[in-house]
């Protein structure tokens, strides 16, 4: 008794213990390390591959060959009442087509394959670049975290050195009362920068294709400032030849070619060579007895392809010919405009952050630190404290958002361009 009651707690301590919740593991990944898990992670990319195997496998059976047709027939001519004999026949036909139906076939097989590894590039571009937009944004939240956390420090040491003051007598009720509720304003601002923060972290793991019940991929790298010496001419004149959405679209455009080639095959003059060979039985008979014999058969056969007078199945196919044709061009114009918007996005983030690298958060910090000073000695007041701090807070803030802007700017330009040397 006393060990199954031993037992039934066990069980109940075990249940128990599942049902508690778990606390993912935060994985501290760089970049670098970061691209390559999502790479070899992430679930959308690895549908994409489906589409190459797919597309190599329909490659492999358009090079069969037709198959021949063989036929086989027995005949039996009441042999057992009338005595006439039976016999057997077998032929064997092989179609021959003056439209090398297997060469287009082929063809559109192969464009069907190159135009998956295309696509697949194209995919894989953008899959990065999003995937480094959102370690940027997590890298970002961190940084409004620190910051936030650091202003909320700040002014609670402030709130507490006043309320010391207070009971001394040194300032005013109103004064300790002012700078406890900006402390406690901040607070609930750390809360929401906390929020933010679990919400791109939970966005950069779901990227990756981790179990997020169990890992939190967390950046370990703060926000990036890159640097390139791009030239809008050479980004456009680069794009025009090996942009992965431009290389879809021309093969989108190949395929609608081959498409009207192999339905021309389709419709070209075609027929089938025949041989046969028959063995016909002893006729008993005695009004019209035969001997056994064999025959052989050679022959052609011709379809009537009265359907090829419809033509509405070929001007279909060229239309699109000449639709692919057009969004091709409407590609190449889209790229152009999406390469100058890029790097004129590029070039003012660039702007903003020289500005902010200029020493105006210095310059602001050393404010704050006299405002305080002076506060403390009762030579300012607290409405120039908060300002000042407010001013610092915005700067820092400010030079952090010109800093994320900044990487995500480039970012965008090379998937404009279709290039990537980004880790």
């Amino acid at each position: 008794m006393k060990r199954n009651i031993l037992l039934l707690s066990t069980l109940l301590l075990a249940l128990v213990a599942q049902g508690q919740e778990r606390t993912p593991v935060r994985l501290s990944l760089s970049l670098k390390q970061y691209l390559a898990a999502v790479a070899k992670g992430n679930l959308s990319y690895a549908a994409q591959v489906f589409n190459v195997a797919i597309a190599e496998a329909e490659l492999k059976a358009a090079r069969v060959f037709p198959d021949p047709e063989i036929s086989f027939s027995y005949a039996n001519n009441q042999d057992k009442t009338l005595k006439m004999g039976q016999g057997i026949e077998t032929g064997i036909s092989y179609p021959i087509s003056f439209g090398n139906k297997r060469g287009a076939a082929l063809a559109l097989s192969r464009g069907g394959y190159e135009q998956s590894l295309s696509a697949l590039d194209a995919f894989f571009l953008s899959l990065r670049a999003d995937a480094t937009l959102a370690y940027l944004a997590a890298t970002h939240s961190h940084e409004q975290l620190a910051l936030q956390s650091d202003s909320y420090a700040q002014l609670r040491k402030l709130a507490q050195a006043d309320s010391i003051r207070l009971k001394l007598g040194e300032i005013m009720e109103v004064d300790a009362l002012q700078s406890g509720v900006e402390a406690k304003a901040l607070q609930g601002e750390l809360f929401g920068a906390e929020d933010e923060l679990q919400g791109a972290l939970l966005a950069l793991t779901r990227m990756q294709g981790a179990a997020i019940a169990d890992t939190l991929i967390n950046p370990s790298e703060p926000t990036p400032t890159w640097r390139r010496a791009f030239t809008q001419q050479e980004l456009v004149r680069n794009a025009l030849v090996q942009h992965p959405s431009l290389k879809v679209a021309a093969k989108d455009r190949e395929l609608a070619q081959a498409k009207l080639r192999q339905l021309k095959a389709d419709r070209a003059f075609e027929f089938s060579l025949e041989a046969g060979y028959a063995r016909n039985a002893q006729v008993r008979n005695e009004t019209a007895p035969a001997p056994a014999f064999s025959s052989y058969s050679a022959g052609i056969t011709i379809p009537l392809k009265l359907s090829g007078m419809n033509r509405s199945a070929v001007r279909a196919a060229k239309l699109a010919v000449s639709q692919a044709d057009m969004v091709y061009r409407d590609t190449e114009q889209q790229l152009v405009a999406d390469i100058m918007r890029a790097y004129a996005s590029y070039r003012t983030a660039e702007r903003q952050l020289d500005y902010y690298n200029g020493g105006i958060a210095e310059q602001a910090n050393t404010i704050l630190k006299a405002r305080v000073y002076a506060y403390q000695r009762g030579e300012s007041s607290l409405v120039e404290v908060l300002n000042a701090q407010r001013s610092y807070n915005d700067i820092r803030a400010q030079h952090a958002d010109a800093r994320y802007r900044f990487a995500v700017a480039l970012v965008e330009l090379e998937r404009a361009a279709g290039i990537w040397d980004i880790e």
